[in-house]
């Protein structure tokens, strides 16, 4: 039996957030073998097996093997007892606690209603759309695992989902996904599929819960070529007086200009330096005529008076 409003408990080693399970099946079973959704490693003399169990909006641990001892918040137990939110319970050596995202009511609202996450600069998602964890989000790492052995990346202890489901293996900006031979399947925008590269905003499916693909956040091009430049050039105050006005004072100040690479030289307006290179050039043309004239003066005296 499955209990959806009870789907916010969790179990972790204590002080270890990593290795968070959430409880989203009306039995969740902790032992040292075959039967396990959470995997025991702790010292045993036998078969170690503990019942977390979900039952009419209460959670409950109950110990079936009697082989290791178990505490509860420091006592010791060996028959069923009624745990909540915060308590620590003790297998062996192995400290673990409860927790309920219902005690935090934001947490609450956050877990279990979907809304668009922010992307990451660097990690692709996966976020949780639909199902017992709709609302989380997951970064994927170079190879993610998703099933619901405890030693899978992404752990989802459900009955529906086999042990190793599904992986997931970000290469070359790409994401990869390959079905580990599951028992139900894996599908993909309604599809059954053994092995596919994924695209941005994908639906993965596994069990009862679809997740969407979200990818890292583009960064924004930095292109040289593409940005203009800003020169701008700082020209003291110059009064020049012109050769053929000598009442004349060009003043000027500080002048910019804006080039692109497609435009050279593409000037806002004309410098003092701009000004006095014409003015020589007027100049020196001035000066060739005169001395051409002169020039040609001289030859025809010569000529009349030879």
């Amino acid at each position: 039996m499955h209990v959806d409003k009870l789907a916010m408990y969790k179990i972790q080693e204590k002080g270890r957030p990593e290795t968070a399970v959430w409880l989203i099946n009306a039995m969740t079973i902790i032992s040292n073998d075959d039967t396990a959704d959470i995997p025991f490693y702790g010292s045993s003399t036998g078969t170690t097996k503990v019942h977390i169990l979900l039952q009419d909006s209460e959670i409950y641990l109950q110990d079936v093997s009697l082989n290791t001892p178990i505490s509860h918040n420091n006592h010791r137990v060996n028959h069923r007892v009624q745990i909540h939110h915060g308590d620590v319970i003790k297998i062996g050596n192995t400290s673990y606690q409860i927790l309920n995202g219902q005690a935090n009511q934001a947490s609450m609202v956050s877990a279990t209603s979907y809304q668009p996450i922010a992307k990451d600069p660097k990690h692709w998602q996966l976020q949780a759309i639909d199902g017992e964890i709709k609302g989380r989000s997951f970064k994927l790492g170079t190879q993610t695992v998703i099933g619901r052995d405890a030693d899978s990346n992404i752990c989802i202890p459900n009955e529906q989902l086999s042990r190793r489901h599904v992986q997931l293996i970000v290469t070359g900006g790409k994401v990869l996904l390959q079905d580990l031979n599951s028992t139900n399947g894996t599908f993909i925008n309604g599809k059954r599929v053994e092995h596919r590269i994924l695209d941005e905003n994908d639906e993965l499916r596994v069990g009862r819960i679809t997740f969407k693909l979200v990818p890292p956040k583009l960064e924004p091009s930095n292109n040289s070529n593409e940005q203009k430049t800003m020169i701008t050039a700082a020209v003291p105050k110059v009064q020049v007086k012109l050769a053929n006005n000598p009442q004349a004072n060009l003043s000027t100040t500080q002048k910019s200009w804006v080039t692109k690479p497609t435009s050279v030289g593409n000037r806002e307006d004309d410098s003092i330096d701009i000004i006095l290179a014409k003015h020589m050039r007027t100049k020196k043309l001035a000066l060739s005529l005169f001395v051409a004239s002169i020039a040609g003066l001289s030859g025809l005296a010569y000529w009349l008076f030879a």
